[in-house]
């Protein structure tokens, strides 16, 4: 979410609005996005409904979590592009910004190997210390 972070001003240019989506209730996402200082907002599916319905649901991790994709989404809410990611691999905002400004294949945009540093893993520390645990979801439907 970070490197969105740093290309929003591109992203705004080209005429797209930057959202991410969490399982997360209110509170938490918001108190991520003020650590992580993130100018977009984060939508919240603590039911998980959302991530179910689009075959995001990774219910083997902490009481079910999101799957990392990135999807464009156009006025009409229609889906133009989908990425379905994974842990060690994203779509670099880079290669979506190319992709937007030329209307170019969308073949040519490929998830990353992403391997965090030092800097990455301390801050994940960090969080996890501010945040807390994350107390898996006890729902019928899950």
């Amino acid at each position: 979410m970070a490197e969105y972070q740093q290309h929003l001003g591109a992203f705004s240019r080209v005429g797209v609005r930057v959202m991410a989506l969490s399982v997360d209730d209110e509170k938490r996402a918001s108190e991520m996005r003020r650590l992580t200082k993130l100018d977009f907002e984060i939508l919240c599916d603590p039911t998980r409904k959302t991530v179910k319905e689009w075959g995001l649901f990774n219910a083997r991790e902490r009481g079910g979590i999101a799957i990392p994709a990135t999807f464009v989404i156009d006025r009409g809410r229609r889906i133009r592009y989908c990425w379905n990611e994974g842990v060690a691999a994203r779509v670099a905002p880079q290669d979506v910004l190319r992709l937007l400004e030329s209307e170019g294949a969308p073949d040519s945009v490929k998830p990353r190997s992403f391997f965090p540093g030092l800097k990455e893993w301390g801050q994940a520390i960090r969080n996890s210390f501010r945040l807390g645990a994350v107390t898996p979801l006890r729902n019928s439907d899950s």
